[in-house]
């Protein structure tokens, strides 16, 4: 209790306008508050701490509940708590809302010392649906820090509106979070008006703020520039703020800005390709301080500007190109002096709620333990963590980790990856790592060229969670640095092993060295006889389109056409060479004249890596059914079944002509019962065509189709992607191979954790798993839109590396064909008549396939990326059983 009690006389609350206001709870009299997890303690008003008797000190881990009615924040949008804490990098409070038919949640921190938290009440419930009803409501407060919270005038807060006469828009979609005093515009306003033409997008984003991340304009910058007429209300001049984003497509922002006001620029920015690879382009936040500072000083400059206008009667236009528009403010000009005060209050609003619930405070994890001799003199501390803390962002170390040798089992044929962490015992301007060859004692050595094996440091982005910044290991590089004395740094070992190589033990070292000397950890591998190879390997596969301007559009707006084949074609390369087989290209279009386009189809493939053999190439025919609908030309005419025999029979001329092993023709994704029944016509003119068609489709959407249409609806489709919505996973892909002739049923994986991709794809019987969000299409450092996506990230060299997302995705792809192996092992074992022989592995494939699928759907966690249904921990489990219980079924089988 010290640390509050010195600095008690420091905090005085004004509660201004009190009339105005709605207190919740004054802690004036703790027994008639409800308290959870710790017990209140009274800081009394002879200290200056609050205008009435007493506040309230919260323990570590307490909560005070309070009542509330839904009503009341609409008309008094804000809620507001006086709060005082020694904690240096301030204190966390976890806010709720229950009842009435609300349920919210969310994390905000307050600063050292004596802080007043704000939060926009019409921000934490928007109006979608229904917005805050008419009920009463608890309001939770929970001290989340480490140390007691001083807490007091809980209340409620009118918005301010201004002088008079003034306007305030916030723009953006329907049901957006409209910022307090504002009201919500989702299209052209009687006060601005955009010109014919441009593809207008609406979006709703939460950072960096809700006021400059809703907004209304065209999404996808286009070359030309875009115009619009702010429109001054009545017949005399007026003030107006305007705020502009930058927010594109998917996250990413144009490379390009320019804003001008009746021909004088406000705004200009032309990135070079040399800049976009900079701190002011796809590197923005990766040398940043993450600190709400430096937020508001410099990152957001990168999501946004805002400008005082002084407006003419009438219209006044506006020329843009790369800026959407996120809020206005008008008033008459007179009021032009108050209005700019209401701004800077505002300004301080939205500074004050980035602060606490956006970009608030960065946490570094940092290993505790003391290193021994041998440590402090190679400077750097190597740990093995268990599965559970692999490649965890707030993993640490203990003593126990230490592991003298890394030992790692193997089936022959197969691969392994093998997580470690490394802790420089001081600042280290670089890490490296090398594995040596593997030698057997008496028997053959393995180069590690031969082994495939590799060394990757997995280098942290910044990744935003509530009101903290964390940092996620998720780029893969052959070095990492610079590094700070103590920091903890994951590294993974990846190695693959021939068919030919003989069982036993194998030795080798790993190197690990610093910019201060350098450590050696012996490696064991086992390698275990499991028997014959699997007879097919997973399909996997993207509906994503792999090209530079889909993935990264700002750099492809400043390459040269040679540029962006060369970086189509790498990152393709990268795509291949870490589980994925087959990757989705162009297919041909239709001229004016529906005559075949093949330029576009030809354009792909050669940009499809020529140093690899194409797998089956999936199609994707968008583009040829848009020309078609463009034409009204109906699916069920000849017409159509004409031009698209034309289309089908050139795409395979051409794919085969380049040793591709197949084509599929990607008709489209069905998320409803009307939407199959539409692209299934579509789909039977491919089929007639001759082409094999796969479309992707919900579960759900399957489950309720009725026995009479279920055969006739399906039956052009002869592959289909499943994806999560609904249950009954490996009933339905049976129904649907027994129903279709060589029909390939995948499972569609959102984020490509381990378990998704391997276990679960096999044990409903799928052909292999399709994964989405191959890339993220903004920079990798700015700390917004993070969710374990991404196969691939852009660095600043301008290169590309994997990710861990692309390391859990081989390690899926491992865990699919090692049971399909085992699978095989136990029917060879049956056929032999050796049941008993079997019965441990025939345990270990049903607790697979029963735990696997135990829930209704896909199990991924953006909380910790990773599986949450079934722990790491456990998998690998399973992964050292099987490969234990196949080497002793193996050598039973071969016993006579």
């Amino acid at each position: 209790m010290r640390l509050i009690a010195v600095s008690i006389a420091v905090i005085s609350i004004c509660c201004g306008g009190a009339s105005a206001q709605q207190l919740l709870e004054g802690f004036e009299d703790l027994s008639t508050v409800r308290a959870k997890r710790g017990r209140l303690l009274p800081v009394k008003a002879g200290d200056g701490l609050t205008q009435g008797k007493q506040a309230a000190m919260l323990p570590a881990g307490a909560a005070v509940m309070v009542k509330l009615n839904g009503a009341d924040c609409v008309k008094l949008p804000w809620l507001r708590i006086d709060t005082f804490t020694s904690e240096a990098s301030g204190q966390r409070i976890d806010i709720s809302f229950t009842g009435g038919g609300v349920f919210a949640a969310t994390t905000a921190r307050v600063k050292l010392g004596r802080d007043t938290l704000s939060v926009p009440l019409s921000v934490i419930v928007p109006p979608r649906p229904t917005g805050w009803p008419d009920a009463t409501i608890t309001l939770s407060l929970r001290n989340a820090g480490d140390s007691p919270l001083i807490m007091d005038n809980v209340r409620l807060s009118p918005a301010d509106k201004g002088p008079p006469e003034t306007l305030l828009l916030d723009f953006g979609p329907g049901g957006q979070a409209v910022w307090p005093g504002f009201d919500g515009v989702t299209g052209d306003d009687e006060h601005l008006l955009w010109a014919e033409g441009p593809r207008l997008r609406r979006a709703s984003k939460p950072y960096p703020d809700p006021l400059g991340g809703d907004f209304f304009g065209p999404l996808v910058p286009r070359r030309s520039t875009e115009r619009f007429d702010i429109i001054a209300p009545g017949r005399k001049s007026a003030v107006a703020w305007l705020w502009v984003t930058f927010n594109g497509l998917y996250g990413s922002r144009s490379p390009d800005r320019l804003l001008k006001f009746q021909g004088r620029t406000l705004l200009q920015h032309r990135s070079t390709l040399q800049g976009l690879l900079g701190p002011d382009g796809l590197m923005a936040g990766a040398d940043g301080k993450w600190t709400p500072e430096w937020f508001d000083s410099k990152f957001m400059e990168q999501f946004g500007r805002s400008f005082e206008l002084l407006l003419k009667p009438g219209r006044n236009s506006v020329s843009s190109f790369g800026c959407q528009v996120a809020a206005l403010v008008m008033a008459p000009v007179s009021q032009k002096k108050a209005l700019a005060k209401f701004v800077d209050t505002l300004q301080k609003d939205i500074s004050t709620y980035r602060r606490q619930f956006m970009f608030g405070y960065r946490r570094r994890l940092r290993c505790d333990l003391n290193p021994t001799d041998q440590e402090k003199k190679s400077g750097l501390m190597v740990f093995q963590p268990p599965p559970d803390g692999a490649l965890r962002a707030d993993w640490t170390p203990a003593a126990g980790d230490r592991k003298q040798t890394i030992r790692v089992i193997v089936p022959n044929g197969g691969a392994a990856i093998v997580p470690l962490v490394v802790v420089p015992t001081h600042r280290s301007s670089s890490l490296r790592a090398f594995v040596s060859s593997l030698r057997k004692e008496g028997g053959r050595t393995i180069t590690a060229q031969a082994a495939h094996m590799k060394v990757r440091f997995a280098q942290r982005v910044a990744r935003r969670r509530r009101a903290e910044v964390e940092f996620q290991p998720w780029i893969l590089l052959d070095r990492h640095g610079p590094v700070t004395e103590k920091s903890v740094v994951h590294l993974a070992v990846s190695m693959r092993l021939g068919r030919d190589v003989d069982p036993g033990i194998y030795s080798g070292t790993i190197r690990l060295s610093g910019s201060s000397g350098s450590v050696r950890v012996p490696l064991e591998v086992e390698v275990v006889d499991v028997g014959e190879e699997a007879k097919s390997s997973p399909i996997v596969g993207t509906t994503g389109n792999s090209t530079i301007n889909v993935v990264y559009r700002a750099l492809y707006q400043k390459m040269s056409p040679a540029q962006r084949n060369a970086v189509t074609v790498k990152i393709r390369r990268l795509l291949l060479d870490n589980g994925l087989t087959n990757l989705l290209i162009q297919a041909p279009r239709f001229r004016r004249g529906m005559g075949v386009n093949d330029s576009v189809l030809q354009e792909d493939l050669r940009r499809y890596p020529r140093d690899r053999t194409p797998g089956t190439l999936i199609l994707d025919m968008y583009w040829p059914f848009w020309n078609l609908a463009e034409n009204n030309i109906p699916p069920e005419s000849p017409a159509y079944r004409a031009a698209m025999r034309r289309l089908v029979a050139r795409a395979k001329l051409l794919t085969e002509q380049d040793e591709a092993s197949g084509n599929m023709f990607y008709v489209g994704w069905c998320t409803t019962g009307a939407g199959l029944s539409n692209v299934s016509r579509k789909a039977a003119t491919v089929a007639t065509a001759g082409g094999e068609t796969l479309t992707a489709v919900y579960l759900s959407v399957l489950e309720n189709i009725s026995p009479r249409k279920f055969d006739r609806l399906l039956a052009p489709f002869h592959n289909f992607i499943v994806t999560p919505a609904g249950k009954g996973y490996r009933e339905m892909f049976l129904r649907l191979k027994k129903t279709g002739r060589g029909r390939k049923v995948f499972v569609y994986v959102g984020q490509p954790d381990r378990y998704l991709s391997g276990f679960f794809a096999r044990a409903v019987g799928a052909d292999g798993c399709f994964v989405g969000g191959i890339a993220r299409r903004s920079g990798p450092y700015d700390g917004e839109n993070f969710n374990g996506s991404g196969l691939f990230a852009i660095i600043p060299s301008g290169d590309f590396a994997a990710t861990v997302a692309s390391l859990r995705l081989q390690q899926g792809v491992e865990d699919y064909i090692l049971l399909a192996r085992a699978q095989a092992m136990l029917k060879k074992a049956v056929d032999a008549k050796k049941p008993d022989a079997a019965e441990k592995l025939a345990a270990v494939i049903k607790d697979i396939s029963s735990q696997a699928v135990s829930g209704a759907s896909l199990h991924f966690d953006n909380g910790t990326l990773r599986t949450y249904s079934v722990t790491h921990g456990r998998m690998e489990a399973w992964r050292q059983s099987l490969i234990r219980e196949m080497g002793a079924l193996a050598a039973s089988l071969k016993a006579p």
